[in-house]
């Protein structure tokens, strides 16, 4: 399980966005100020996706990719890119 947080800066303040991706069942789960924006159980064959976000008034969008070997995550706000996101860990 992969869990990815970006904060920004924005004009209005601070915002978070969250990801948590099962990427063995192909569950994922996208928050932004914690309330859930998206949800989806399964996914069989997991090729990655797009998730749009609103992010106070921008236009976001959670994006997962992967190699076949690996995923990688990234958000984009208005265009721009806000990178991986930093791992959060699950305690331990």
């Amino acid at each position: 399980m992969a869990t990815r947080r970006w904060e920004l800066d924005l004009e209005d303040g601070r915002h978070t966005v969250e990801l948590v991706h099962e990427y063995l069942s192909g569950r994922r789960t996208v928050s932004v100020d914690g309330e859930t924006v998206f949800h989806q159980d399964e996914q069989v064959l997991d090729f990655g996706s797009k998730h749009p976000v609103s992010i106070g008034g921008h236009e976001g969008v959670v994006r997962i990719r992967t190699t076949g070997l690996t995923f990688h995550y990234s958000l984009l706000v208005d265009g721009r890119s806000f990178g991986k996101g930093e791992k959060v860990s699950t305690g331990g």
